[in-house]
């Protein structure tokens, strides 16, 4: 198992996806303003992104991170939908943090013209309940 590497979440960022937590297991539409500038600026293409919550804080093996939920992350390529997916939670000082991207899950490529099913998308991490 390889170790992730977990970067501080901004205040925006966490702002937007501790909201998400009051509704455990429903997927909100996520602004792509509010992603770290990292992905901006190394996805390009960016169309949409969701965030979702977990039922239960997933505690993250061989870390101090308690898992909280999703990002999804949905970018054109030419004919082609990529989906990514970031892990957010919480250190032992409270502070909020994210890693990824995954992408080893059968919906990280799609058609441009396939209808975007979250369903797919959400529950494909290591880290995933």
């Amino acid at each position: 198992m390889t170790m992730d590497k977990w970067n501080p979440c901004n205040l925006q960022m966490a702002y937007q996806v501790s909201g998400v937590t009051f509704a455990p297991g429903s997927a909100f539409p996520y602004p792509l303003d509010a992603l770290p500038l990292s992905i901006q600026q190394t996805m390009p293409g960016l169309k949409e992104a969701f965030v979702s919550g977990y039922l239960d804080p997933q505690e993250i093996r061989k870390t101090s991170f308690s898992g909280l939920g999703e990002v999804a992350v949905v970018r054109e390529y030419a004919d082609i939908v990529k989906s990514y997916l970031f892990v957010f939670g919480w250190d032992l000082d409270g502070s909020m943090h994210y890693t990824g991207p995954f992408k080893g899950f059968s919906a990280h490529y799609t058609s441009g013209i396939a209808p975007i099913v979250l369903d797919d998308i959400f529950g494909n991490t290591p880290h995933s309940p």
